[in-house]
Parts: C-alpha cells; sequence; structure tokens
C-alpha cells in the first residue's frame, strides 16, 4: 500500500512527514487545565434559529457544556484561519464527557475533540473557526444500532452546510474519528442513501469543491470483522452490522480462509452497500485526503484486517500512516490505542489543517 499519492506538490510530503516526525510530543504538548467548553456561541444559535436550523438542535444543550462547541463571540468577529469541522464517532460526543463514567471508571471512549480543540486554540485558533456537534445519545449500550442512517448523515449534511453559511467561507476542512469518517465521508459526498427497511434519503449533491482538508481517523472503510461472525455470513449480528448503512464485511468467497485471515481471498466480495459505493467512486472527499490508524486497535480487532485489507485505509487519498501501539501495555484499560489515535496526534492534525491552504 503506497504511503503518497499524487505526490507533485512538495508541500504535501513536506508536512506530512513533519508532522509524523512530530509523534514523540504526544499529548503531552496540551496542558490538562483550562479545556474548552460548549455549546455553541449565543451568536451562533441565534444565526441557527433565524436561518431555518434550529430544528436540529445543534445545540446539544440536553449533555450540557460538552454537547456542542464553535461560533463566532460577536457578528462582526473576523474569521482568520479556515474553519475545521470535527465529526466524532459512535457513543462519543462533541467534547470529553468528564474524566469519569458514571460507574466511577475512567472516561476512555467518551473524550470528544476536547485535545483537538484546546490544542488549535493554543495555537491560534478561535471558537469561530472550530465547530462539533454531537450526533447520538452518548450512550455506549446503545451502539450496536447505529448505522451511517439518513437520520444521523442528513442532520450532519445540515450541520456542514451551516457552517459554510454562517462563517461566509469558500472551504472549511472537516477531521473524522472512527464510525464518523463513514459519516463524516457520506455526508461530504452526498447522494442516496438506501435503507435496511426499503426507505431512501438523498443527502444533496457533493460538497467536495467546498472541502479543503479531510481526515479520516481509525475508521472502519471496509467494514468490520466482528460483523461477519465467522464467515461473514446468514443475518447481520445487530443492527449496526446491516449490509446496507451498516459495517457488513461481506461474506467469504469460499471456505479457504475468513474475515479475520489476513491473505486476501475474498476482497472480491460484495460488503456494506453505502462503505462500497462511497470506496469505488474516486470523487473523494476533499482536495487533500489523509487516513491513520493504529495497528493495534483494541476496537476494530485483527490489527486492523478484514479480508486482508486495512479497513481504516481511504481509497482515493494522499497519505496514509499506521501506528504501532500508543498505549502502554501496563495501561490497557486505561488507554485505548483506538481513541489515542485522535486524541494524541492534535499536532499534526493541526499541522497538516494549517498548512495545506
Amino acid at each position: 500500500m503506497p504511503i503518497f499519492v499524487n505526490v507533485g506538490q512538495l508541500i504535501r510530503i513536506l508536512v506530512w512527514n513533519l508532522s509524523f516526525c512530530l509523534v514523540v510530543s504526544l499529548v503531552t504538548t496540551t496542558k490538562t487545565d483550562d479545556y474548552p467548553l460548549g455549546p455553541i456561541t449565543e451568536n451562533f444559535k441565534t444565526w441557527l434559529d433565524w436561518n431555518g436550523y434550529g430544528l436540529y438542535n445543534f445545540s446539544r444543550t440536553d449533555l450540557g457544556k460538552s454537547g456542542s462547541f464553535g461560533g463566532k463571540d460577536y457578528s462582526a468577529q473576523l474569521i482568520v484561519n479556515r474553519p475545521v469541522v470535527l465529526i466524532h464517532g459512535n457513543s462519543d460526543g462533541a467534547l470529553t464527557a468528564g474524566p469519569t463514567n458514571i460507574d466511577g471508571s475512567k472516561n476512555v471512549y467518551g473524550t470528544g475533540w476536547t485535545k483537538t480543540i484546546q490544542y488549535f486554540m493554543q495555537q491560534g485558533y478561535s471558537t469561530a473557526e472550530l465547530y462539533a456537534t454531537t450526533w447520538g445519545n452518548r450512550n455506549a449500550t446503545w451502539a450496536y444500532t447505529r448505522t451511517h442512517s439518513c437520520s444521523v448523515i442528513l442532520r450532519l449534511r445540515k450541520f456542514v452546510e451551516a457552517v459554510l453559511q454562517y462563517t461566509k467561507v469558500q472551504k472549511i476542512s472537516v477531521i473524522s474519528h472512527s464510525m464518523g469518517v463513514g459519516v463524516a465521508r457520506k455526508v461530504i459526498r452526498g447522494g442516496i442513501i438506501e435503507e435496511p427497511d426499503g426507505t431512501s434519503c438523498d443527502v444533496g449533491e457533493s460538497l467536495r469543491d467546498k472541502i479543503e482538508v479531510f481526515i479520516g481517523i481509525s475508521g472502519a472503510n471496509y467494514g468490520m470483522c466482528q460483523c461477519g461472525g465467522a464467515y461473514g455470513e446468514g443475518p447481520p449480528i445487530w443492527p449496526t452490522c446491516n449490509a446496507k448503512t451498516g459495517f457488513w464485511p461481506g461474506a467469504v468467497c469460499s471456505h479457504a480462509g475468513n474475515c479475520w485471515w489476513y491473505h486476501n481471498y475474498c476482497q472480491d466480495t460484495s460488503y456494506s452497500q453505502i462503505l462500497q459505493e462511497m470506496n469505488e467512486d474516486p470523487h473523494n472527499e476533499a482536495e487533500h485526503v489523509f487516513a491513520w490508524w493504529c495497528h493495534e486497535d483494541e476496537l476494530i480487532g485483527n490489527h486492523g484486517q478484514v479480508f486482508g485489507r486495512p479497513t481504516s485505509y481511504i481509497p482515493f487519498n494522499n497519505g496514509t500512516k499506521v501506528f504501532p501501539a500508543i498505549c502502554s501495555p501496563e495501561v490497557p484499560i486505561e488507554c485505548s490505542n483506538h481513541m489515542e489515535t485522535k486524541d494524541s496526534t492534535v499536532d499534526f492534525q493541526y499541522h497538516l489543517i494549517s498548512a495545506l491552504k
């Protein structure tokens, strides 16, 4: 798998190599105090209400100060940096839900975009240039029910459109994580979504010409082996595994192997319709597309492989990176490689976004 595609622009190579040389800094570059708090600013909320977006509840005040983020402090506030929209994964949220869960255990999987926003603001970004809203209710026990559904994607499409309209910029950038990668890709790509129940919706035209940089972190673009059982056969185990809008990895092409094997026996088999359609369409998500993931991702499993394909790989990209384990093996319960690919890479998220203008 090539590390770089379309390397004609030297800046892409320089920035990509530079940013990943900064891995030694990881989250030590951010402070643990003065965490950003939501919800969206009153100016943004008022604008949303006045411009027909009020019914989408982007502020998510039901989640307190962690449900959303972004907006101007006053209408005349200048936009200096290209705005960034942040789209989280399954059961996560706009900002961290706090240091601990209800049962007192450490909050490992609900960290939101707090560290990314904090780092960007330390580099000079303002709330007018960073935007996030929570999709879903953040209840992890419901994770198995969530799909790339019309309801989720249409709402987030409106959020992206609102940010573009509100900021009055020609282009924004998008950073996505986990299930949010597939969701964000469809939000940008547009087109039809066919639901498992036979209904469908039209997301609209592609927004590609309005997206400068797209970053997809630890997504599942080829599905997940957990959704296929031992041989990828039979009905979906959970709603999130359905073959239309879920993470269905496809059925085996023969019993010579299965989804968990590294061999690519079955790469020609059909898999999740929404994912396959995006993966096979060369009209990608942005001018610059990047993806990275961790070889030891405990949620994706199987070293990130689905029928021999790295499921976090985004086709038609400009650069990819695979990390070894980020978490220390001494504290596996206190750390998640899946989440640290987001929370420990804030420095090169920033360098890619800020350098590719």
